[in-house]
């Protein structure tokens, strides 16, 4: 996720998957914590990737088509450093002003057919609540080829409703 700090950019290599009317995800962290007010270090390299769920009922995704496909009935191991920034302002279209972003959200690894179209979940992270890095590791085991790989942010299981959160 290498890349020059930038707001509703996802990095180079990753393709924005989520609603037209919504901005992408961002690169982190940007001089003074940038407008977002995020002020994490990256827990390896100099940039991160920061993706939200939002009030509205709407969430961010990065997709890549993958150098060789997900093969059916393989394993793979899949290592991700997660953690939640304690502070991660934008704006609410739902309330109308600026909310924190701040309450758990899991990260979706999917398998997809075409970059948008995500076709299995793969795995799914623990509600991130810490801002130390810590590092997670998955197994993947595809029940069919996939030329693409999704991460997305997404609400924690229990949630009966759509919140601000940030991952």
């Amino acid at each position: 996720f290498e890349d020059v700090p930038n707001h509703s950019q996802p990095p180079r290599g990753w393709d924005y998957i989520g609603p037209q009317n919504e901005t992408p995800p961002d690169v982190h962290p940007s001089r003074n914590g940038g407008e977002f007010k995020v002020f994490i270090k990256a827990d390896h390299g100099k940039t991160y990737i920061g993706m939200v769920t939002r009030d509205n009922d709407t969430w961010e995704a990065v997709g890549q088509q993958l150098s060789s496909p997900l093969q059916k009935g393989q394993w793979y191991k899949f290592d991700i450093a997660l953690a939640q920034s304690p502070m991660y302002k934008s704006y609410s279209r739902v309330r109308g002003e600026a909310d924190l972003y701040n309450i758990p959200i899991v990260l979706n690894i999917w398998g997809a057919d075409e970059e948008s179209k995500r076709s299995q979940l793969l795995a799914q992270s623990v509600p991130i609540d810490h801002e130390p890095w810590q590092t997670y590791t998955f197994y993947l085991q595809p029940d069919d080829n996939h030329e693409y790989i999704v991460l997305e942010a997404y609400y924690a299981d229990g949630h009966q409703y759509p919140y601000c959160g940030n991952i």
